[in-house]
């Protein structure tokens, strides 16, 4: 029985997929461990290219759905084929790094008070991106819709927080990225499997909600450092990711919060992404190839907009 299972939900994730697999290759943690593929029935080649790129390793077992679970319930259906120590739920688009599964490791073993984690996630420029974030408050609903990123400090209250480097010991936090969350055995059947009615996004903060509600901590672990390409092309977010992500914010607002907070997180997204777009589309109208650079993002607010305005 290993140790730790890696859970990787695959769709359509193109080469990223082996790229994942072969860093879990390249940098295993030093406990036993075995990494469990479940594919929601891709219509690329990703799958193959992954079994082929680890053929013959027995780390590796793949599960192929014959229907498109989505990430909760196909993280559900791995998860219910392992019986190990520690969980790992882990995007089919990143790439672990030397010694970081191990960091994840050492502090959810020596902390018993800690009920999930997760590492700084780095983008392909080696940028921090989105690692943990704040349960939704109207001072955080404001920030994520209207303040940039790049201007938010971890305490800024915002859903999804790029932490900077100032945080260098594990740091409290609401929730971790379900990019590279590690939770034990039986933390997760005390808490629950996650909740299969977000067909994707927001799955992970609802759970984790319900993990701090039985008196575990949710802890961001900055020295483990893990690469996520999530968001690379914002072309390539079609409108139907954008219907699912707002469907999943509605759902955890009705689950969890009074219908104002609801009610304040999309008028303040449709606000803030108006006004995106019309200053994108402006300055879209410079030279130098602004109009080429800004389209990608231009066409992924025009699909949030989009998505927060239509009545489902």
């Amino acid at each position: 029985m290993p140790e730790l299972s890696i859970i990787i939900v695959n769709y359509n994730s193109g080469n990223y997929l082996a790229q994942t697999l072969f860093s879990l290759r390249e940098f295993p943690p030093s406990v036993s461990w075995n990494a469990v593929v479940i594919d929601n029935d891709s219509s690329d080649d990703s799958l193959k290219q992954a079994m082929d790129a680890v053929s013959g390793d027995d780390n590796f077992r793949f599960i192929e759905s014959r229907d498109n679970l989505g990430f909760a319930a196909g993280n559900n259906k791995a998860i219910a084929e392992t019986d190990s120590e520690l969980i790992l739920l882990l995007n089919p688009d990143t790439k672990v790094t030397d010694g970081a599964l191990d960091i994840l490791i050492e502090q959810i073993r020596q902390n018993d008070d800690y009920g999930a984690i997760g590492p700084r996630l780095i983008d392909a420029n080696g940028d921090n991106t989105v690692s943990f974030g704040w349960f939704p408050t109207t001072r955080g609903i404001l920030a994520d819709a209207f303040m940039p990123r790049r201007f938010q400090n971890p305490k800024s209250g915002g859903l999804g927080i790029a932490p900077d480097d100032s945080i260098t010991a594990p740091f409290d936090v609401d929730y971790v990225s379900g990019a590279c969350l590690m939770t034990k055995r039986d933390i997760w059947n005390a808490v629950g499997q996650l909740d299969e009615n977000y067909f994707a996004y927001f799955e992970e903060t609802d759970w984790c909600i319900r993990l701090k509600s039985k008196g575990y901590r949710v802890m961001y672990i900055p020295n483990a450092v893990v690469h996520h390409f999530e968001g690379q092309s914002f072309s390539e977010i079609p409108y139907k990711k954008m219907e699912i992500f707002v469907s999943s914010a509605k759902r955890f607002f009705k689950l969890h919060y009074p219908p104002g907070l609801c009610n304040l997180y999309l008028t303040a997204n449709v606000v803030a992404s108006a006004l995106k777009i019309v200053y994108l589309t402006v300055t879209g109208w410079f030279p130098s190839g602004r109009k080429k650079r800004v389209a990608p993002i231009l066409a992924h607010h025009k699909a949030f907009l989009r998505a927060l305005t239509q009545r489902k």
